[in-house]
């Protein structure tokens, strides 16, 4: 590298390092992170190598901490302070370009307010180990304008060997973001590290856009959720244990997903298994969109809420359309971990108030050794539907509470093996204390009814109810405006209420209509001629149908005396005559 009027220009691939060098490239006004000294040829080049002394060098780096401190870590901080403090109209910060090279970076960098822009694909900055939950960047947002981080490779201590699962090789974070940033990252590499991203704001919104995390023990871990993340055009894939995490305390919430890769990782999304701290959220996953994100290859579960010391934490609203699942156990079989359970495909804590709604492709989540998905707790607010073939209603293993599974046209609503009185309600956001309640319930031992129900001001009256005999029965008076056409049965209604009436087919050229009066079946037909057969109760009529005068008299109809199925006249009927 020659040095010429303030340029330089690289002629061949040694670099010659000097203090009067590194001198005239950081007096350029410039952010560019080579005008700062940086020299990006991936060799490591301490402050000693031109400093004498950590006073001298703090001169040019005032940041400096030791003279083994890397000059291209002290030149990339410099250039991110000088940025930060750049004014553009009432905004703060400038943005920091990194030319092609590979920067070793001994020291954590700090970025407040500023963007980073590099060379596509040939800017890679690499870090050691700083321990566990220690970033090798932080982004930081004062006021103004939001950041946009691009075009940079961020490569951690770790390593990655596909025939040694479950073993995390690095504890330090990749890039942390803290208090109000609300960075756009695209075109990012990361890699190796204990987290690739710790997402810890407090004003959420963080956007992935075509940005690959992979080789990290969790790709992005999610220590403080404020909600509202993008992910697009993606792949949060390949990580040693999890592609996402978080724990109960804090969640993942709003996150939306898009045409991305998720996968070829033990576990795609990851709950903690510490229960929920004080203060806490006590959420796993909630208006979760996974749209087009691809499950491909997952050693032991798509989601899974880990329980193994108590978490139960919520699942409020997923969606999840498309998504390209496989078990690593059906094609590499190298991702399972064998001391982790592969039960589920999808195995939460509580589901409750959202929906969970999957829309299956051809590759829809699959049984593991137990069963496609688990609900350790489900209430009625939240009743799962999939849509698409490949699932069945039995698919879904609720243990607690109510499970309420629309698969296809399957529908199921259950609690244990008694009937659950919760409800699918309809109801207007103008009529709070005006609903309409639609229940499926149990019907003798095996059987299933249909109810219909109105809920007004804390009051329930059923309306309708449907036997698992397909029988109709109004509970309530109906008022019709056309003819009404009863229902037909040869054998009396159970639990009739005063008024109830249907046609009887029980006797053989006798159909009568049988009405409930009095709190007794009354039953009243018509016939040319007194029954003979069938069985028949006290106060039953038969109207004839042929009356005619013999000797002034006229026969109207026949009046049953005693119940039971005798047929004599005079014994169990007798005539109703009248005299002309």
């Amino acid at each position: 590298m020659s040095i010429k009027d303030g340029n330089y220009e690289e002629v061949n691939d040694e670099v010659s390092v000097t203090a009067e060098s590194v001198d005239l490239l950081s007096s350029l006004e410039s952010f560019n992170v080579r005008s700062f000294g940086a020299i990006g040829d991936g060799n490591p080049h301490p402050l000693s190598s031109i400093y004498t002394s950590l006073e001298e060098a703090r001169e040019k780096y005032p940041k400096a901490t030791s003279l083994t401190d890397e000059i291209d870590s002290c030149a990339i901080q410099a250039a991110f302070d000088a940025a930060s403090k750049q004014k553009i109209g009432p905004n703060l910060g400038g943005t920091v370009f990194f030319p092609s090279g590979r920067y070793l970076c001994n020291l954590p960098l700090y970025g407040l307010d500023i963007s980073v822009d590099g060379d596509p694909q040939a800017a890679t900055l690499v870090f050691p180990e700083f321990g566990e939950g220690n970033p090798a960047i932080t982004v930081d947002r004062s006021t103004g304008k939001r950041q946009v981080w691009r075009n940079i490779s961020v490569v951690g201590p770790g390593t990655y060997d596909r025939n040694v699962r479950g073993v995390r090789t690095a504890w330090g974070s990749g890039i942390k973001v803290v208090n109000s940033a609300m960075p756009l990252f695209e075109n990012l590499q990361i890699r190796h590290f204990g987290w690739g991203m710790d997402w810890a704001n407090s004003a959420g919104h963080i956007k992935l856009f075509h940005t690959n995390i992979e080789y990290c023990w969790y790709g992005v871990y999610v220590s403080h959720n404020s909600g509202d993340y993008w992910v697009d055009m993606s792949t949060v894939n390949q990580n040693v244990f999890a592609n996402f995490a978080t724990h109960a305390s804090s969640g993942i919430e709003a996150l939306s997903m898009r045409s991305s890769h998720c996968g070829y990782s033990p576990f795609s999304f990851y709950c903690e298994p510490e229960p929920n701290k004080l203060g806490g959220s006590n959420i796993f996953l909630k208006d979760l969109v996974l749209d087009h994100v691809r499950f491909e290859q997952v050693g032991n579960a798509a989601i899974y809420s880990d329980p193994s010391l108590g978490a139960n934490p919520r699942v409020e609203g997923i969606r999840i359309l498309d998504m390209g699942f496989s078990w690593d156990a059906d094609k590499g079989k190298w991702l399972e971990l064998p001391d982790w359970p592969r039960d589920y495909a999808i195995d939460i804590g509580m589901a409750l108030d959202s929906p969970i709604m999957i829309h299956n492709d051809s590759y829809p989540f699959t049984k593991g050794k137990v069963n496609m998905m688990r609900i350790r707790e489900q209430q009625a607010s939240a009743p799962v539907t999939i849509i698409g073939h490949g699932n069945t209603a039995d698919d879904i293993e609720v243990v607690k509470g109510i499970k309420r599974v629309t698969v296809g046209s399957d529908f199921v609503l259950q609690q244990g093996a008694t009937y659950a009185p919760q409800q699918h309600l309809l109801s207007r956001s103008d009529r709070a204390n005006n609903r309409y309640e639609l229940n499926i319930t149990q019907d003798g031992t095996t059987g299933a009814g249909f109810q219909l129900a109105h809920l007004k001001n804390g009051t329930r009256t059923e309306l309708m109810y449907v036997t698992d005999g397909n029988t109709l029965r109004f509970r309530r008076p109906i008022l019709l405006d056309e003819l009404i056409n009863p229902g037909r049965s040869s054998t009396a209604l159970l639990n009739p209420r005063e008024g109830a009436f249907y046609v009887d087919t029980s006797n053989a050229s006798y159909e009568c209509v049988r009405t409930y009066i009095g709190g007794r079946w009354n039953r009243q037909g018509a016939g040319s001629a007194m029954p003979t057969a069938g069985s028949w109760q006290r106060s039953d009529y038969i109207t004839n149908t042929a009356p005619t005068i013999l000797a002034g008299v006229v026969t109207k109809g026949w009046l049953r005396l005693t119940s039971g199925t005798g047929n004599v006249l005079g014994t169990d009927w007798v005539e109703d005559k009248i005299t002309i």
